[in-house]
């Protein structure tokens, strides 16, 4: 009667192999868009000062929807889109795109494939 007293991790794999399996499809999920940024890319991105004229036609960060105030620190990617340093960064650690434009790093459009 000790069939009833196993965890669900003792089936199959165990918790680590399941996690295992999870952790590939996730990569493998990941791996249908486009490839992280170079670290270099990053940091060489310039970073520029958000203008009255900018805040003035209600510009906001793309990422978390935040209106920019004047003379504020934003990164500017090649296609002049500007985001803040702290939203923009994780998520060119993941894609080599601008999530508004969709236009890699490199300057190519990465919609046509």
């Amino acid at each position: 009667s000790g069939m009833l007293h196993s965890s669900p991790g003792d089936y199959a794999w165990g918790q680590s192999g399941l996690d295992a399996i999870v952790t590939q499809l996730l990569g493998q999920l990941e791996n249908t868009g486009p490839p992280p940024a170079d670290k270099e890319k990053i940091s060489s991105l310039p970073t520029v000062p958000v203008t009255q004229e900018q805040v003035d036609t209600g510009l906001e960060c793309p990422v978390c929807k935040e209106d920019y105030t004047v003379a504020e620190q934003v990164r500017q990617l090649p296609c002049n889109h500007v985001f803040h340093s702290s939203c923009i960064v994780p998520w060119l650690e993941l894609h080599d795109t601008c999530p508004v434009c969709r236009k890699s790093l490199k300057g190519e459009d990465s919609t046509r494939q």
